[in-house]
Parts: C-alpha cells; structure tokens; sequence
C-alpha cells in the first residue's frame, strides 16, 4: 500500500471487516487474515518450499511468544524465512 491507510477503505472492510493487514485473498472469495494464519496456510499449502515457520517445536513456540508482543500493537508481525537465499 504505496500511499498508506488503505485498508481503511471501505472495498478493503468487505474482504476484511477488521480493517487489518494482512490478508490474503483468493479467487474464489475465500480470504485469510492474520500474520500466523497465513504462514501456516502457506507452510501446508507449498510443504516443498523453504518452510516459514521452523520445524522444530520449540522455534514454533518461540514465534508464537514473539507474536504475543505485537498482538496488542498495530503492526502486523512479519517472519522472514531464514531458508530463503
């Protein structure tokens, strides 16, 4: 969102009526919001690609208590993936 506040707009509140970002939209009408939501769903979606989120149970808690402190806050959490080159 080049200009910023967007998804304050109305067209934006009818696919996310929380007006938060992210969301990942599909074709068919079916949206997803929340940061982890969308990594999960792309984690099972593309299980051949570099994982987003770590394997091991113990790096899955600790991203989940890191997005525990942003959860309060109006920044949306962003993991980048430390497999990707």
């Amino acid at each position: 969102m080049k200009d910023g506040g967007e998804q304050n707009k109305e067209d934006y509140k009818l696919v996310n009526s929380m007006a938060q970002v992210p969301t990942l939209v599909f074709g068919d009408g079916l949206s997803i919001t929340q940061s982890l939501a969308i990594i999960e769903y792309l984690d099972e979606r593309f299980p051949d690609r570099n994982p987003l989120m770590p394997n091991d149970i113990v790096g899955k808690v600790k991203v989940f208590i890191s997005n525990t402190r942003f959860s309060n806050s109006d920044r949306p959490l962003t993991l980048k993936s430390r497999y990707v080159s």
